[in-house]
């Protein structure tokens, strides 16, 4: 994220996007995100969450987008 904002590479930023819609179709109703390879999810993992909300958190902070505020919260 911050490499495509340094550089202005709007391809990056096209990523981001698609990325962060992806993650968000996979969080849980609890917040959680799961473990396993896409196909073969195993559940809830406490690393995958802790990681993904981190670059929630990093989104958030660079974009202010209040969708991704709710899915932190969660």
């Amino acid at each position: 994220m911050e490499f495509g904002i340094m550089f202005g590479k709007d391809e990056v930023e096209d990523n981001i996007e698609k990325l962060k819609q992806f993650l968000i179709s996979q969080q849980g109703n609890d917040g959680s995100f799961p473990g396993g390879a896409i196909g073969r999810l195993s559940g809830p993992s406490v690393f995958n969450t802790a990681q993904i909300l981190h670059g929630f958190v990093k989104y958030y902070q660079q974009y202010n987008d209040e969708d991704i505020l709710k899915r932190i919260e969660k």
